[in-house]
């Protein structure tokens, strides 16, 4: 027996939904272009940046289709995520995967900013203990 889905109404999604998505548009075309910049700026040749692409995704990606993603008149330009991911880390560009996400507010983060929101987290369970701490010797002694 199948589930069916329930189709969805035009008009049913959120208006700060739409602008998300809406916004998704320029944060490709920004993430394209900090890609075709950090090519040109780039020490390795488009061939090396292709190899070290094709080692670390371990497998093969044409040089037309290379090529294809870097060509500034291709609206749909961008490669798959861990292309994008792989040629970020290739041209040391997380900025360009970063663009990706901030429609959706979201944030990349290296392992030190990592770490310092851990230890925010960390100081807010720190101080929620405290008060906890205080409330129970509180009661204890007969307070209220």
């Amino acid at each position: 027996m199948s589930k069916t889905r329930k189709k969805s109404t035009p008009g049913q999604y959120s208006l700060s939904l739409e602008k998300t998505f809406g916004a998704l548009d320029g944060a490709l075309d920004r993430s394209a272009g900090l890609i075709a910049e950090a090519i040109r700026r780039s020490r390795l040749s488009r061939d090396e940046v292709l190899d070290r692409l094709n080692v670390l995704l371990g497998r093969d990606i044409s040089s037309a289709q290379f090529n294809a993603w870097l060509t500034e008149s291709n609206k749909n330009r961008l490669p798959a995520f861990d292309v994008l991911a792989a040629l970020a880390y290739v041209l040391d560009i997380g900025e360009a995967v970063e663009s990706l996400f901030e429609p959706f507010g979201w944030k990349l983060a290296d392992r030190k900013e990592q770490a310092y929101a851990d230890l925010g987290r960390i100081q807010i369970e720190r101080e929620q203990l405290a008060a906890r701490d205080a409330n129970a010797r509180r009661i204890i002694k007969g307070g209220k």
